[in-house]
């Protein structure tokens, strides 16, 4: 909840702040100037990742290969494209750390160990014995307890039509 609360109210405050910090220095043209600029680039960049992302995909996919690391890049990509085309300053610099491939590396380690870390795999095995004894089922259970066995039997006779 903290992390939706954050979200939503901390960024668009440092999104802001920064904005005018930039005008501060900037004048404004510049700072609106940039913001289209990195959006459009962003965009740019964006598609032209995410095609070689798909293209290298499939390409593993057609070798049978699990494509586990170009999925987690166009899943990046796609990301950073949304944060560039989302309009500050912050967003921007994120969406274009996103774009370079060492960087999309050393992210991909540290979500793979976050995961890991916070993933529990419980295992449950079952052993059978040679020497079975006999299941007591409870009295309130549906359970039937039936044993089989297959006879070959002979075949059954062609319907007759009338």
């Amino acid at each position: 909840m903290l992390q939706l609360f954050f979200l939503l109210t901390l960024i668009p405050f440092i999104e802001l702040y920064l904005l005018f910090k930039f005008t501060e220095r900037f004048d404004f043209g510049t700072t609106v100037l940039m913001i289209v600029g990195t959006g459009m680039l962003g965009a740019y960049l964006s598609k032209r990742q995410g095609a070689q992302a798909m293209l290298e995909i499939r390409r593993q996919m057609s070798q049978g290969q699990m494509p586990t690391e170009a999925l987690f890049d166009g899943m990046m990509i796609f990301i950073a494209g949304i944060l560039l085309v989302t309009p500050g300053v912050l967003t921007d610099f994120l969406g274009l750390l996103l774009l370079v491939p060492p960087i999309r590396r050393v992210m991909r380690i540290i979500l793979v160990a976050e995961f890991k870390r916070r993933t529990v795999m419980h295992v449950h095995t079952t052993f059978t014995s040679s020497v079975q004894q006999p299941i007591q089922p409870r009295p309130d259970s549906d359970i039937i307890d039936a044993e089989f066995e297959r006879h070959s039997d002979p075949p059954l006779p062609p319907p007759k039509l009338d």
